[in-house]
This record gives structure tokens, C-alpha cells and sequence, in this order.
């Protein structure tokens, strides 16, 4: 395969130039990370983050990288110590303070800023790396993941990717073979961590075969040695803590997928990461690489593997949870467009043998507008984010304010992800020597009684206070028809996947409810695994007219399913 041109270093005598632009486009980069989320200290808790912030209390030392109990106690499905990891380090260094959580969120942004522009520069020069790097960062994606404490680890696994990246290329560049195998194995220890981090920068590998680099193929794989090592270890490792090699949430990854429901959700992706005017960018970008690689068949190869390693774990997301928005699913494919479009851009305009000044005219076109598309989008993105942040956030401040004689009406969003409630009411209890106040949930009875109740209102973006008429709200959600048709099929196997199927209704929305799991919305039929030995619980459904109807409670175990039904009853 021949080298491309862009694929050496720059000459030594732009060194001194290009260090002093190295060194404004990282002031650049920094300053822009830190003023585009300046107001993320300011922030609570989100979703998921109890959960990691309890386990990362709860779990010794590393034990979470090689206990697969321990590390089941936070994710049966995914295996991703190094966000346990994360965690600790904030609570050593900071305590449990959410605003030195975001600091840190923040600061990891800035590092991965840092290392994708240091990347980018093997193949571009400083201005183009700088502008790679930008449209990455204004993204919705990447807003999306820099805001959710959770998904810290794209960011940091991304970092430890890069590095790993970086290392391969000096090892490819660099003739003595001792330092050249010192590079190559820096870079599969940064790997191995990346690994630990998301299970979505385990495929780097596979890269490495094509990636650009003055090396034969037999000089590649010698260099390429430690990383295909550490892959095959994280295969071993992978099915000791969960018991499975590949999979996500669902029992089986490809059973319940179709081509129909892979296609439509990719097909969206173009929706998700630019908004309603995503054809206008998508075709920029789809021209540029068309024309790229239509003129440069060596690069066939690296754009084939690119395609499979960035698309190919997200098949398995495509059943459950669902790939519906500009999330941390999409947070490695935008990250490869950007650097990918960017370098495209240059090459292409370079092989027409513009002068500099008309190559710097003619990409700015599409570059600026690809970066005005997807600011404009993250702004729109942004704005729905901050709603739901600041729902789930105020009613975090007040589950760990208040007392256990206050009671609060949880949104449907927080009853979807209860477990952010049982996680920190367990951290309030057990770190802070206090009770929580009561959750109202429909259909649920109260183990206690209450002096006020809460709601939080939407309009208002905050919490009404329903003391005043408390025993009309407590009786309207305490009351649930127990009358209408109903039928659940459950099933709990041994290795903590529980399969359903609810009726008799095609339309409406039904619910797996009790005080441990809240009211979490689920499918007609599917399968989900949990780790759970033992579910109790009640399926609610809510009707498209407006009326409700709920099951008794219901128990299942492994090798006890549940077949119930209900007919109409007077």
C-alpha cells in the first residue's frame, strides 16, 4: 500500500513556526472548553450519577476491575470500571461536591481537546488540526456527553484512544527498533485503559492495520503486536466480570434486530448531529469524502474499517435503550466525521493544486458552515438538556434537603430512572446519617405518613408546594383501576435476564412498577438483563384515553415465570 503524502511529518525547518501556533491553537481550545461549559459547576447530580457515585463509595480499591460481583452491583450489561475509577478520584481529591465533579468533567474535556489536536497534527497542519478539533467540540454529541457526569468515560476513554493512537504513529516512525517497541507498547497500555473505559474503543485495534504510517505490513504488525495482545485479553477478561463476550443490554444482540430497525436508526444519524437542516451539511461532507476517496483508492481500506469499528457496536444499542438523539452513542462517529471531513477537505483541495490563499477560500465554505449547522443545532439541543437537567437536578437537591415528613411527586422522567433516587437516598442514609422524604408514586401505597408534598412544575422550572390540597393529590394518585383486562408473561433466567410480554392493548404505554424500580416504561415484548435474582413488581398500563389500569403485585424468579391475566371484571 503506498504512503500518502500527508502521512509524514512536517519538515523540521516549520518546527519553530508550527510550536508557536501549536501553542495559541491549545489557548484556543482550552479557553473555548472552558467557556462553553462554564456553568456546568453549577450543576447537580444527573441521572445515572448516584448510582456510579455510590458504587465508587461502596466499591475497594480497584476491585471493580477484576471482582465481577463487585462490579455487577452497578452494570451487569457493560463493563466500564474505569468511570468507577473516575469517581474515586473526585471523592479523594474533592468529596462528594458536584461542583468538583464538573471541574474535573470540565477539565477531562479540555485534556481530550488537547490530545485530539495533538493527533490531528501527524496529518495536518496547525490551523487545519485547530479547525478539526473545533467543529468536534461544538457538536451536540460531544455537548451531550460533556454535561452528563456519567458519561465521563467517552470522554476520558477518548483520551486514552488518542494517546494509544499517537504512540502507534511514533512507533511506525521511529527506526530503532528498541525505541520503536517502547512506543508501540506506551501506546498498547494506554489502550488497555481505553479499553476499561467504554467497550466502544475496543475495535482502535482493528485501525491500527490501516491507519496511515511510513511502515511495510510486516513492520505494522510487529508494532501492532502489544495492542492485538491486550484485545485478546480484554476478550478474557470481558467474559469473566459479565459472563459474555459481546451483548449489551438485551439477552441476545441480534435476535430482535431487523435491517428495517438498524437502517431507520442510522439513516437518522444525519438528523441527530446537524437538526432539520441536516441535508444541506450532510451532502458538504458526503460530497467531500466522495471526492476523496473517488482519487484515492489506498484510502478505501482505512474508511471501510472506520465505518465498521464506529458502526458496528452501536447495532446492539439499536433494540434497547435505542439510538433516538445527538447522545453519547453518537459521541465516537461525530468524532471521526469531524477529523475524518477535515483532513478530507485539505486533501482534496490540495490535489486540485491551489495556492494556499485559494484553498483557505474555498474551505471556507464548507468548513464554517458544517461548524454554523451543528452549533446551531447543539444550541437547540442545549436548551432541551438544560430543561432536563434542571428538572432531575432540583428534585436531586430536594430528595438530599429535605425531611422524611416531606413528601415529593416524582416526574415521569425520574420515575423512568428511579434508580437515581434509590442511590442517593441509600448515599443520604448511609454517608449522611439521614432519612429521605417520602416518593409518591401511583398506584403505590404510603408506608408513612407526611406533613407536605411537592411536586415539581415544568412552567416554573422548580417545585409547587401541594400542602393545601395534599389528601386530594394523595387520593387521586393513590387510586388505580383494578377492574379492566390485563395479561403479563415473565420470565426471569438464571443469568439476570428477564423477558415479557404484556396485553391485550397495541396502543398505549405500559409500566413496570414498585418502590424499588419507580414506574420504568417498558415495550409490549422484549428482554432486558438486570442481575436481578428476584423481580416484584406490578405492570400498570396508561390507555391513549386517559384512563389507567394496574396488576396485583407480581413475583419472578428463575425458574418461577409468571403467567397472569386479567378479563374484564364488574
Amino acid at each position: 500500500m503506498n504512503t500518502p503524502a500527508w502521512a509524514a511529518p512536517a519538515p523540521a525547518a516549520a518546527l519553530p513556526l508550527s510550536a508557536r501556533r501549536d501553542a495559541w491553537a491549545a489557548v484556543v481550545l482550552v479557553l473555548l472548553v472552558a467557556w462553553m461549559h462554564r456553568h456546568l459547576p453549577q450543576g447537580f447530580l444527573g441521572t445515572d450519577d448516584p448510582a456510579i457515585l455510590l458504587h465508587a463509595l461502596t466499591s475497594p480499591g480497584l476491585r471493580a476491575f477484576h471482582d465481577a460481583h463487585d462490579w455487577r452491583q452497578l452494570s451487569p450489561a457493560n463493563l466500564t470500571p474505569w468511570l468507577t475509577l473516575s469517581f474515586k478520584v473526585d471523592l479523594w481529591l474533592g468529596g462528594i461536591d458536584p461542583a468538583f465533579f464538573y471541574k474535573h468533567q470540565i477539565a477531562s474535556l479540555m485534556a481530550l481537546a488537547l490530545a485530539l489536536y495533538a493527533l490531528s497534527r501527524q496529518w495536518l497542519p496547525p490551523l487545519w488540526g485547530l479547525g478539526a478539533v473545533l467543529l468536534f467540540l461544538v457538536g451536540a454529541p460531544t455537548a451531550s456527553v460533556a454535561q452528563a457526569l456519567a458519561t465521563r468515560h467517552y470522554l476520558e476513554g477518548a483520551i486514552l484512544a488518542s494517546l494509544a493512537l499517537l504512540a502507534f504513529v511514533h512507533a511506525a516512525r521511529t527506526h530503532t527498533s528498541i525505541h520503536s517497541m517502547r512506543w508501540a507498547w506506551a501506546g498498547a497500555a494506554a489502550y488497555a485503559l481505553a479499553t476499561t473505559a467504554k467497550e466502544v474503543y475496543v475495535p482502535l485495534v482493528l485501525l491500527l492495520l490501516v491507519i496511515p504510517a511510513p511502515v511495510d505490513f510486516r513492520q505494522r504488525l510487529r508494532r501492532m503486536a502489544p495492542f492485538v495482545g491486550v484485545a485478546v485479553l480484554y476478550v478474557f477478561w470481558r467474559r469473566a466480570m459479565l459472563g459474555s463476550t459481546v451483548g449489551g443490554y438485551g439477552a441476545d444482540v441480534m435476535s430482535a434486530q431487523s435491517v428495517q430497525q438498524i437502517w431507520q436508526a442510522f439513516s437518522s444519524f444525519p438528523d441527530f448531529l446537524f437538526g432539520p437542516l441536516w441535508l444541506i451539511p450532510t451532502a458538504m461532507l458526503a460530497s467531500v469524502l466522495a471526492v476523496f476517496l473517488g482519487s484515492r483508492p489506498w484510502a478505501w481500506p482505512l474508511a471501510l474499517v472506520l465505518v465498521l469499528t464506529v458502526l458496528v457496536p452501536l447495532v446492539p444499542l439499536v433494540h434497547f435503550p435505542g439510538i433516538t438523539g445527538p447522545d453519547r452513542y453518537l459521541f465516537v462517529v461525530w468524532l471521526v466525521l469531524a477529523l475524518a471531513g477535515t483532513l478530507a477537505l485539505k486533501a482534496v483541495l490540495e490535489s486540485r493544486a491551489f495556492p494556499r490563499w485559494q484553498q483557505w477560500g474555498l474551505a471556507a465554505l464548507p468548513g464554517p458552515l458544517l461548524g454554523l449547522f451543528a452549533i446551531t443545532h447543539t444550541l437547540v439541543v442545549g436548551r432541551d438538556l438544560a430543561t432536563m437537567r434542571q428538572e432531575v437536578h432540583t428534585q436531586g437537591r430536594f430528595i438530599l434537603d429535605a425531611v422524611p415528613s416531606q413528601g415529593l411527586v416524582p416526574t415521569e422522567s425520574l420515575l423512568a430512572n428511579y434508580w437515581y433516587v434509590m442511590a442517593l437516598c441509600q448515599i443520604k442514609k448511609t454517608y449522611l446519617a439521614k432519612d429521605c422524604p417520602v416518593m409518591v408514586v401511583r398506584g403505590q401505597g404510603l408506608d408513612q405518613a407526611i406533613q407536605h408534598l411537592h411536586r415539581y412544575d415544568r412552567n416554573r422550572s422548580g417545585l409547587v408546594d401541594l400542602t393545601a390540597q395534599m389528601q386530594t393529590e394523595l387520593d387521586r394518585l393513590a387510586f388505580i383501576d383494578t377492574t379492566r383486562p390485563l395479561k403479563a408473561s415473565l420470565q426471569l433466567d438464571t443469568h439476570g435476564v428477564v423477558r415479557w410480554r404484556l396485553g391485550p392493548y397495541p396502543q398505549g404505554a405500559y409500566f413496570a412498577v414498585s418502590p424499588s424500580i419507580g414506574r420504568y416504561p417498558v415495550a409490549q415484548e422484549g428482554d432486558l438483563k438486570i442481575g436481578a435474582r428476584e423481580l416484584r413488581l406490578q405492570i400498570q398500563f396508561d390507555s391513549p384515553e386517559g384512563w389507567s389500569t394496574t396488576s396485583p403485585l407480581l413475583t419472578v424468579a428463575p425458574g418461577k415465570p409468571v403467567v397472569w391475566s386479567r378479563a374484564a371484571t364488574p
